[in-house]
């Protein structure tokens, strides 16, 4: 099959998150672990939300995407793969990540 050009960027850029989300597991765990409230842990966390705010972290460290961009982008997904609840839960946690205005 043919590959449309505009969806090559797009495979690459995912292609890459992926993989330095999974090379940097361990590291963005440590940053989520160090943003959660008193009595939460990564491992309480469901796999869905970990893998959001892994993916909002690093791509708010590792690409040029503004930092209240991907914090919009994994509020997205958490409304996309969750409920409510989650979508708030990943705003708080990835809210303390922005450093720009």
């Amino acid at each position: 099959y043919e590959i449309m050009p505009s969806l090559v960027g797009s495979e690459m850029c995912i292609r890459d998150s992926v993989t330095g989300v999974y090379q940097s597991k361990d590291q963005l765990d440590q940053q989520i672990g160090q943003h959660l409230k008193t009595g939460w842990t990564v491992e309480r966390l469901t796999l869905v939300e970990k893998n959001i705010l892994r993916l909002g972290i690093y791509e708010m460290t590792e690409f040029d995407t503004p930092q209240i961009v991907a914090v919009n982008e994994a509020v997205e997904l958490a409304k996309a793969f969750s409920d409510e609840t989650s979508s708030r839960f990943v705003n708080g946690v990835l809210s303390q990540f922005v450093t720009e205005e």
